[in-house]
């Protein structure tokens, strides 16, 4: 009876609380709650105005089954100079010649990533003398550099409220 007697205000049509049963009850309260809910939820979310995104790289032309992949996100021209000043990094092991990685939850804007085959699990890129790459390396947008990597704005993509899908081909030392 407690069951009937709570859910009163949600059965317009019922009249007395002797014409109740739980079936109908239900009913109702399914068809008057549910919207209602959904129309708050797309209300409060809309009133948030910005939404995380995802930014799915999938990088291609390692050297199977050696290393690992090294995967670093930038937000700015003044971090994509410095390593230590990544948004967000991700080491994986890599198996294959192709590997994907996600970052979630990014925030809408201007990114570039860059991206080395960690050949020798140091977490460093090794160069040789004159500072060229001795492992496996890549941009966003495949952006190459002269003596150096590629200036942010070349390798920069947009990041909105969707999924993106960044495909990156390494170079070869």
């Amino acid at each position: 009876m407690r069951f009937i007697a709570d859910r009163v205000q949600l059965c317009p049509r019922v009249m007395t609380l002797v014409a109740l049963s739980k079936q109908t009850c239900m009913e109702d309260a399914m068809r008057y709650t549910i919207p209602r809910t959904a129309v708050a939820l797309a209300l409060g979310l809309s009133a948030v105005g910005v939404h995380a995104a995802d930014l799915r790289v999938t990088v291609a032309n390692l050297e199977p089954d050696a290393g690992y992949l090294m995967v670093a996100l930038y937000d700015t021209p003044e971090r994509f100079s410095d390593r230590e000043d990544a948004v967000e990094e991700i080491r994986k092991p890599v198996r294959g010649d192709t590997l994907a990685v996600t970052f979630t939850g990014l925030d809408p804007g201007e990114y570039a990533v860059a991206v080395f085959q960690d050949l020798d699990g140091d977490g460093v890129l090794d160069t040789n003398m004159l500072g060229m790459p001795r492992e496996p390396w890549g941009f966003s947008r495949d952006a190459t550099g002269r003596m150096g990597p590629p200036d942010f704005a070349d390798a920069a993509f947009s990041v909105e409220d969707e999924t993106v899908e960044l495909p990156i081909r390494l170079n070869q030392p």
